[in-house]
């Protein structure tokens, strides 16, 4: 009896063991649930990053390089190029058409003195990309100015060539000196006008570029000379304010006498007549660098 009353007591109730099992079951949902979320959750935020990526907008890439007095654009990108858009300081704006591009390059050229690129890339879906820049470009027109004795010789040169040049004295007239053919230089010489005095010259490449410069000179008179018959001898007057520096002095294209003076104002020497035509040539050199040449002519019969 004891055998069976002990058998009776370890048996379970087939409640309990239904309970069992619908605790783990419940468990093995709940798992499979939170795997399930886990997996829906990660597959969402993948999505959504990859969505992020492709929302990122891209720019169009500028590339500059400059070669002398030109600038080499380099325009790239992975989406087509509505316009590019570029001008210098201020000024006018110029546009390029991109023609369904995705790439290309142009040439812009530099103007003389310090001046700032402003340009500007935009594509398809209007996004942009701006460079700005300060260029220096230095003027390589150039005007020279040398005194030759009571003249002045101007010289335009530009290794891109010439066109013209203009000069006037004071409130005068102005002159215009065209520059021959393909020449990258013009020259020419012009007599100072007595006193102090101001020359302005304008100089005009073959780019229209213009430079001017303006100078005071002072004009010195030159030497003055004088002949004059007395009997038997030519007598011979020269004089200078400045200062004389020496005479030539020649008879009938003979022999040359050179009479070297010492900043004198003045002076008189005699020639004498010899039979027959007596052609005479003085040439009068004041301390300033003026000259005065004189030719002249005696009959002795």
């Amino acid at each position: 009896m004891n055998q069976i009353l002990s058998t009776g007591l370890n048996q379970k109730k087939p409640t309990d063991i239904k309970k069992i099992v619908k605790f783990f079951a419940i468990a093995i949902i709940l798992f499979g649930l939170v795997f399930l979320g886990q997996g829906i959750y990660r597959l969402y935020n993948n999505n959504k990053q990859e969505k992020q990526k492709m929302q990122v907008q891209t720019i169009p890439q500028i590339s500059i390089s400059q070669d002398e007095r030109k600038l080499k654009v380099s325009i790239t990108h992975d989406k087509v190029i509505a316009t590019m858009q570029y001008s210098w300081n201020d000024g006018e704006i110029t546009e390029i058409e991109g023609n369904n591009r995705i790439s290309f390059n142009e040439e812009i050229d530099i103007p003389i003195g310090t001046n700032t690129l402003n340009l500007k890339v935009t594509d398809i879906n209007g996004n942009e990309n701006t460079y700005t820049q300060e260029y220096i470009i230095e003027d390589e027109l150039n005007i020279d100015l040398a005194v030759v004795g009571n003249s002045i010789k101007i010289t335009a040169e530009d290794p891109d060539g010439m066109s013209y040049l203009t000069y006037k004295w004071n409130n005068g007239e102005e002159i215009r000196v065209d520059a021959q053919e393909s020449t990258l230089k013009i020259e020419t010489e012009v007599e100072i006008p007595a006193g102090l005095n101001t020359l302005v010259i304008n100089a005009v490449n073959i780019n229209n570029i213009v430079k001017t410069k303006e100078q005071e000179i002072k004009g010195i008179n030159p030497p003055k000379i004088s002949a004059i018959r007395d009997g038997e001898f030519i007598i011979i007057t020269v004089t200078d304010d400045e200062g004389l520096e020496s005479i030539e002095h020649v008879v009938n294209q003979g022999e040359k006498t050179d009479i070297p003076l010492d900043g004198q104002t003045s002076i008189e020497y005699k020639q004498y007549v010899v039979e027959g035509d007596n052609y005479v040539t003085i040439t009068a050199k004041s301390k300033s660098g003026a000259k005065t040449v004189f030719y002249g002519v005696c009959y002795n019969q």
